[in-house]
């Protein structure tokens, strides 16, 4: 699977993301890996994960702050692998 994304502002351009996912087991979340992408010069970033097992999961992605932006993460994004 392909984990991307755009940020705003594209000032933020080369800058570090990371994008953790975790997998659900029962009604616990387990930490699966964390990846990390750089932001392109259009804002945009991408990042290729291949699950090992058949599951649910979910990826959040985050920046750390920077001298002129806060730090900021999305929500849980949930997805099924079959």
């Amino acid at each position: 699977m392909t984990l991307k994304g755009t940020v705003t502002p594209t000032s933020l351009a080369g800058s570090k993301i990371t994008l953790r996912s975790q997998r659900k087991s029962g009604t616990l979340w387990y930490i699966v890996t964390s990846l990390t992408a750089t932001i392109t010069s259009s804002g945009t970033y991408s990042k290729t994960y291949k699950p090992t097992v058949k599951a649910t999961f979910r990826v959040q992605a985050s920046i750390g702050a920077t001298s002129s932006h806060a730090a900021a993460s999305t929500a849980w994004q949930s997805f099924i692998v079959k």
